[in-house]
């Protein structure tokens, strides 16, 4: 059965994988670009690249009128949505692709981390709201965030990825008996 879904970051990395992953197992995929770092042609060539039914949608995970636009389109091109993997993050690596000095970093981690985190989880669920379906709400966090402490983790990383930790707690525990599930996924990299 095919499902609906809405991945943020699908550009590179996790978000990637999950939109190659969600279009091979016959799904429609919207997933999103950060209006920052990538175009629409780009982001068209790659949701052609991956098959016909991934779309790619502008998003600024730092604004909530452009998140609460993005799900809206994805509602236009594929119908409701089933499931929201929340993939969009930038690292202690690839902060520095969005600013170059130590405090402008700090506040794009957290902006796009937690601050988009939370924006989306709160449209999506609103969006649902009424829905008799089942729906799934998939935050990615960190290991690094809120499970273990690491030396010389930049901190504005585990604190962004810790902030998405206890919104997805909370958020599980505030629809326990809604239509919506609520998961984290913690990635890691073996050393």
């Amino acid at each position: 059965m095919s499902r609906n879904i809405f991945i943020t970051g699908g550009m590179g990395g996790i978000g990637q994988a999950c939109v190659q992953k969600f279009v091979q197992q016959g799904d429609k995929v919207t997933f999103t670009f950060a209006t920052e770092k990538a175009n629409q042609a780009e982001a068209e060539k790659l949701a052609k690249s991956i098959g016909p039914t991934a779309t790619a949608l502008a998003i600024d995970m730092g604004n909530p009128d452009s998140i609460r636009a993005a799900l809206e389109k994805s509602v236009e091109v594929i119908g409701s949505i089933d499931t929201l993997v929340n993939a969009a993050a930038v690292g202690s690596a690839t902060v520095n692709s969005y600013a170059t000095d130590k405090d402008s970093q700090d506040l794009k981690m957290m902006e796009i981390n937690a601050f988009g985190a939370l924006k989306i989880s709160e449209a999506f669920i609103e969006l649902n709201k009424n829905s008799t379906v089942v729906k799934k709400l998939i935050n990615f966090s960190s290991v690094g965030g809120g499970f273990q402490a690491f030396p010389n983790f930049r901190l504005s990383d585990g604190m962004s990825k810790a902030a998405v930790s206890f919104l997805t707690r909370q958020l599980a525990a505030e629809n326990v008996h809604s239509n919506i599930d609520v998961f984290a996924i913690a990635p890691s990299r073996l050393l």
